[in-house]
């Protein structure tokens, strides 16, 4: 009796466990596809933007396709998560790997943002109207414009293994995983790992220059360095 009564409360205590894995996959699999469509109009918003203020077209257009890529594998990962949900096949550190580089894009989206908020209006035609503040700041803060992009490319490279890994581990567990293709799957996994940290430390050395030379925010350009700015120009 005992033992049956041991028994049940196990099973009870797996299947309590189960569903709330399932809450926490589903939660995350829906904020990562949430934030591959703010994303995909951070892009466009972006791509509209590199037309209305000096010297920004070439960095500006580079890191909208970026965001636009980072976007898509968003996407993907979002998919699938939600896909293997009912299957709870996604382990607890993929769901915490899901959740920090959902928290990344975020921050990265967010500030990159803060370029094209900063604005004055709108022309007659409708168009963004780029402030002279804007057209002043832009090519000081284009330093930045690598670090960015270093964030993004190491975003991608998260990306990119984890849906890796969460697709070797689908495959797996619905059997489908040819036996010969084993090896060269786990190659491509330890050959985008290698890859995301090289970009993690890419990352982190540009931000640390960054740092170093004080343009790390938009609040340090003050307006007496736009004025000597304005007459150098």
């Amino acid at each position: 009796m005992l033992r049956n009564r041991l028994n049940r409360s196990v099973v009870c205590h797996d299947a309590q466990h189960s569903l709330t894995t399932r809450f926490i996959t589903m939660d995350v699999a829906v904020g990562i596809v949430r934030m591959a469509g703010v994303g995909t109009k951070l892009s466009t918003a972006l791509m509209c933007y590199a037309g209305g203020v000096a010297d920004a077209d070439k960095n500006m257009t580079a890191i909208a396709g970026d965001v636009a890529l980072t976007s898509d594998v968003l996407a993907s990962v979002g998919d699938i998560l939600k896909q293997r949900e009912d299957k709870a096949v996604a382990t607890p550190s993929a769901v915490k790997d899901a959740r920090a580089i959902l928290t990344r894009c975020h921050d990265t989206f967010e500030e990159i943002s803060c370029l094209i908020n900063r604005k004055d209006g709108t022309d007659v035609d409708g168009k963004r109207r780029g402030s002279k503040r804007a057209q002043l700041i832009w090519p000081i803060k284009s330093n930045k414009a690598e670090l960015f992009k270093s964030r993004l490319e190491s975003l991608k490279s998260s990306l990119m293994l984890l849906l890796q890994v969460l697709s070797f581990a689908k495959d797996w567990a619905g059997g489908t995983v040819a036996a010969q293709s084993v090896t060269e799957r786990c190659d491509v996994i330890r050959d985008l790992h290698y890859r995301e940290q090289k970009a993690l430390e890419t990352d982190a050395s540009l931000e640390q220059q960054l740092e170093a030379v004080g343009l790390d925010r938009a609040e340090d350009i003050n307006p007496i360095r736009l004025e000597v700015y304005q007459k150098r120009t």
